[in-house]
């Protein structure tokens, strides 16, 4: 006997005898489009997340972003539409039908610096009279490249530093992927040395400051966790 889903009230368990009317349809489509649309719309930020680089070969590279409350991805270089020769060109990533349901994006040049609603500036081509590519930059001002994923992250990392004197003080350098928010710190190091952490506002790293507290010359061994978001 039909049934209906605890969250959205969807109808469950129907089968080929029962009687479907439109509106059962319409209800689980109109869910869909609302949860994820918001979802995407509101908790991800409109974007380039990686790649979609403008290369010499007049092309779109590998990438893929927010645009349009929809997520499109390219896995291989796409065509530019609409260059023209003899100017500089404005390059958008820009939504299509297909977009939403498949993650097609479409890439469109313009001579104007305005693009169409809803599109991702990715740069500027310069093409002389012949086409060639006379300059191109990715990182033109407005362009939304470097937005961070909504994802919860745990970096880990380790390492030694061999004769460290009695009293002495090293600096280790952590360097690792960066973080839209970084967050809690957790270090630990061999049994008779201290430590202090610095520089943990940085995104992409922090430094550690270990030292000898012991009698004698020993060995530091020492391991790093940062959670964060991005």
């Amino acid at each position: 006997m039909p049934t209906q889903s605890d969250n959205y009230g969807l109808w469950v368990g129907m089968v080929t005898d029962d009687f479907i009317e439109p509106a059962h349809v319409d209800r689980a489509a109109q869910i869909v489009d609302r949860v994820l649309g918001g979802v995407v719309g509101k908790l991800l930020a409109a974007g380039v997340y990686e790649g979609w680089l403008l290369g010499q070969d007049k092309q779109v590279g590998a990438g893929w972003g927010v645009l349009e409350a929809a997520i499109g991805e390219t896995e291989a270089g796409q065509e530019i539409g609409g260059l023209t020769n003899e100017a500089v060109n404005y390059v958008f990533a820009v939504a299509t039908e297909e977009t939403a349901p498949g993650g097609v994006v479409g890439f469109a040049a313009q001579t104007g610096s305005v693009g169409p609603a809803g599109a991702l500036y990715l740069g500027t081509i310069e093409l002389d009279a012949a086409g060639a590519v006379v300059a191109l930059d990715n990182d033109a001002t407005g362009v939304d490249r470097g937005v961070f994923p909504l994802v919860t992250r745990t970096l880990q990392g380790s390492g030694t530093v061999a004769e460290v004197d009695p009293d002495e003080t090293v600096a280790i350098e952590v360097t690792h992927a960066a973080l839209a928010v970084p967050g809690a710190i957790a270090v630990t190091v061999s049994e008779g040395f201290s430590y202090v952490v610095e520089e943990a506002w940085r995104g992409d790293g922090l430094l550690v400051k270990a030292t000898n507290e012991g009698t004698e010359t020993a060995e530091l061994v020492y391991a790093w966790e940062r959670k964060g978001m991005g």
